[in-house]
């Protein structure tokens, strides 16, 4: 996101790789330990890498739920595989997805650079997916289906309405937005 101030300069929001040509070290290490990090900088003229001046750094940490490790270990003792399937970095994805218990969490992939005729053969491979865009999630789970599997999908936002249409099974958070509630087969009033 960004704004132009009254004195011309952009003041802008984002990802550090959208932001930074090179990702600091500091900033890296706090995405490997799970944390969403959000950058803030000011600029003048076309926003780039060259003439962004970073100001700011916003850390996100997500609590992970006491129950998550669990209901990820009863996933596996009944043969069912997990995926994270998410918007966020992947190496941040990833370091949660671990914390939580799931399996090969290093396994993960940047989508971003992904075209849409690779999906399928990125499906199997890997066990976390960062920076996926709401169209990839849909086609992540249709290359799953492909494969002969049955897919369950779990979102809160319109970003998972289509993933969600598409999978066998959806489930929606009950905090979620009123889209993907009304998606969801399935409706998990406590979250």
């Amino acid at each position: 996101s960004a704004v132009t101030l009254d004195d011309g300069r952009t003041f802008v929001i984002g990802a550090p790789e959208k932001l930074c040509e090179t990702i600091p070290d500091e900033i890296s290490e706090l995405m490997k330990d799970g944390k969403r990090v959000i950058v803030s900088g000011i600029c003048r003229g076309d926003v780039t890498y060259n003439n962004t001046t970073i100001v700011g750094t916003v850390v996100i940490s997500d609590t992970i739920r006491e129950t998550a490790a669990d209901t990820i270990e009863y996933f596996y003792s009944q043969d069912i595989d997990v995926k994270i399937i998410s918007g966020d970095n992947p190496c941040s994805a990833a370091a949660v997805a671990k914390s939580a218990g799931v399996k090969n969490a290093d396994l993960f992939i940047d989508m971003s650079d992904v075209p849409d005729d690779e999906i399928d053969a990125v499906a199997d491979k890997f066990v976390v997916f960062g920076r996926v865009t709401p169209k990839q999630k849909k086609l992540l789970i249709e290359a799953m289906q492909k494969r002969g599997h049955k897919v369950a999908m779990t979102g809160d936002g319109v970003n998972d309405l289509l993933a969600m249409r598409r999978a066998d099974c959806s489930v929606a958070m009950g905090t979620g937005c009123d889209a993907a509630r009304g998606a969801a087969q399935l409706v998990l009033l406590d979250s």
